[in-house]
C-alpha cells in the first residue's frame, strides 16, 4: 500500500527512474589496472597485469581466453590496445562474436567482425592498412544493440550491420573476452590493453561513436593539381603539386565515348579549348587533338587531356589522389580495373562524388577504399541546406567514410558529422586565414588551388 501523497509518489518514481537511467548511461571499467578481478582465464599462465597494463601472450603455440565473470547483452564497449606482431587476438562479446585483432592479408586486417557461426566466417572485413597504428596504441569501440553490431577503430567506422536471423545465429548476451590465438605462427605474440570500459544501453539505442579529428595539420590536397599555377587537370598541374609539397591531388574524371577514363572537369570542352565536344560522345583519339594548356599560359602549349592511368603514374609513394567522379555509376567498373592496374596501395586512393549512387556502388565493390560524399552545404532563407539530419542519413545510406563540403559549412554542423564517426574535408580554400581557422576545427583535409601558399601559412601558424 502506498502511504505517500500522489505528488510525492510521482517525485520518487521519477527520482528512481532517473537513477536507473543514469546508471545505465555510465561507463564502467572492466579492467581495474591492478589485477584480474572480475575475469576468468582458461589458462591463467597466459595473462598478467604489469604496470597497469593487462597483457595476454603465448610462447608455446597454445591459445587461451580471458573472459569476464559477468554477461552483457546490449552495450557499448571501448578499449585501448597494442599488438606485438605477428599476432592473432580479438575481443570476444556475446561469447562467440569477435572484434578481430590480426594481420591476415590479403583477406583482412584488424577490425574484422569474426563470427564462426556465420556462412562466411566474417560478417565484414577490413583491408585498409592506414587505420591501425602498428606497434602503437589504438582505440577500438564495439556497439551491440539487439541484432545490430558496429565497430570503430581509431575513430573510423569499420562496419554497421543488423544481423539477419535467417542467415546468422543470433546471440543475445554473453561474456566480454580477450583471446590469445594458438598456433606456432603466433609464438611470441602479445596483446596489451591499458583500458576497457563498458556502458549498458537500452534496446533501440543509437550508437555514440567516438569523435574523430586530432587537431593536427590536415592534408593539403591540390585542387585539379596546382591549378593556380598550371592548367587544371593536366599532368603539368599534378607534377607541380608534388613539387610544391601537396599531400594529395584531386582530379576530375569522366568516361569518353569509347569507354576511356579521362581527367577533365566539364561535360564538354568549350571552356578550356574554345571547341565544344561532348566528352561522353567523343573518342579519346579525337579529344587528344585538343590543346588544354594554351588558355593558361603559352608555356603550356601542346598540353593534352590525360588518361587516368597517366595521372596515377605521377603519384609518389606515400602520397594520395582524390578521384572525383563527374558522371554516374557506369564508371565504377572500368575505374576499378584502372585502380587495380595502377599498383597504388589501398590507402593512396580516395573516391569523392556528389552522386550518392556512385559512392554506394564503389563501396559495395571495394569497401577497403575510402569514399567521401561531396555536398555543397549552403544557407537558404536563414537555414543551412541540406539539413544535418539529411546529410547524416545520406552518409549512412551510401556507406561513405566522410563528408567533403564547401568550407563555409558551420562548425556545429561539421562537429556533429565528426561526432557521428565520419571525417570532414573541405574545398576550395585559397585564403590562408581561412585555412588556419579550419585547422582548429579538426578538419582532415583542405583542398586548394594553391598548395604551397596554404602549406606555408599553416607552418607559420605553429
Amino acid at each position: 500500500m502506498n502511504f505517500l501523497p500522489k505528488p510525492l509518489s510521482f517525485f520518487f518514481a521519477c527520482l528512481l527512474l532517473g537513477c536507473s537511467l543514469s546508471a545505465q548511461n555510465e561507463w564502467t571499467p572492466l579492467f581495474n589496472g591492478k589485477d584480474l578481478s572480475g575475469w576468468r582465464a582458461n589458462d591463467p599462465s597466459k595473462f598478467k597485469v604489469e604496470k597497469g597494463i593487462l597483457i595476454g601472450f603465448q610462447n608455446d603455440g597454445k591459445g587461451a581466453d580471458l573472459r569476464t565473470e559477468k554477461s552483457y547483452s546490449d552495450f557499448e564497449l571501448r578499449f585501448t590496445y597494442k599488438m606485438k606482431w605477428p599476432g592473432n587476438s580479438g575481443i570476444w562479446f556475446r561469447n562467440l562474436y569477435q572484434f578481430d585483432l590480426l594481420d591476415m592479408k590479403p583477406m583482412t586486417l584488424t577490425g574484422a567482425f569474426y563470427y564462426p557461426k556465420c556462412p562466411s566466417t566474417f560478417v565484414w572485413t577490413n583491408k585498409d592498412e592506414s587505420i591501425e597504428q602498428r606497434g602503437d596504441w589504438n582505440d577500438g569501440q564495439i556497439f551491440a544493440c539487439e541484432n545490430r553490431i558496429a565497430f570503430w577503430l581509431n575513430g573510423k567506422k569499420l562496419g554497421d550491420e543488423t544481423l539477419d536471423p535467417s542467415v546468422h545465429r543470433i546471440l543475445e548476451e554473453g561474456n566480454i573476452g580477450i583471446q590469445v590465438h594458438g598456433g606456432d605462427a603466433f609464438k611470441g605474440m602479445q596483446v596489451s590493453i591499458t583500458s576497457m570500459e563498458i556502458r549498458k544501453i537500452a534496446p533501440g539505442t543509437e550508437p555514440t561513436p567516438p569523435s574523430v579529428g586530432s587537431g593536427e595539420d590536415p592534408m593539403i590536397v591540390a585542387h585539379r593539381g596546382s591549378s593556380y599555377d598550371a592548367p587544371e587537370n593536366t599532368l603539368p598541374a599534378f607534377e607541380l603539386a608534388w613539387k610544391q609539397g601537396a599531400d594529395a591531388v584531386e582530379g576530375d574524371f569522366l568516361l569518353t565515348g569509347d569507354g576511356k577514363i579521362v581527367c577533365f572537369h566539364d561535360k564538354d570542352t568549350k571552356r578550356l579549348t574554345g571547341q565544344k565536344m561532348d566528352i561522353s560522345k567523343t573518342s579519346f583519339a579525337d579529344l587528344q587533338k585538343l590543346d588544354v594548356g594554351k588558355w593558361k599560359n603559352e608555356k603550356f602549349l601542346g598540353t593534352r587531356i590525360p588518361l587516368i592511368r597517366d595521372v596515377f603514374a605521377t603519384i609518389p609513394q606515400g602520397k594520395k589522389i582524390f578521384v572525383e567522379v563527374k558522371c554516374g555509376p557506369e564508371i565504377v567498373e572500368p575505374l576499378i580495373k584502372e585502380i587495380e592496374k595502377s599498383g597504388l596501395k589501398d590507402d593512396q586512393l580516395v573516391l569523392i562524388c556528389f552522386n550518392q549512387d556512385v559512392i554506394k556502388t564503389f563501396k559495395k565493390s571495394r569497401p577497403q577504399y575510402k569514399a567521401y560524399w561531396l555536398c555543397h552545404v549552403k544557407k537558404k532563407k536563414g537555414q543551412w541546406t541540406p539539413s544535418l539530419a539529411s546529410v547524416l542519413s545520406t552518409l549512412k545510406n551510401c556507406q561513405a567514410d566522410g563528408l567533403d563540403s564547401y568550407f563555409v559549412t558551420p562548425e556545429e554542423y561539421t562537429q556533429a558529422i565528426m561526432d557521428a564517426g565520419y571525417e570532414w574535408h573541405a574545398w576550395t580554400v585559397n585564403d590562408p586565414q581561412v585555412a588556419k581557422e579550419l585547422v582548429g576545427r579538426s578538419i582532415s583535409s583542405i583542398t586548394t588551388d594553391r598548395p604551397i601558399e596554404i602549406r606555408e601559412a599553416l607552418k607559420s601558424n605553429q
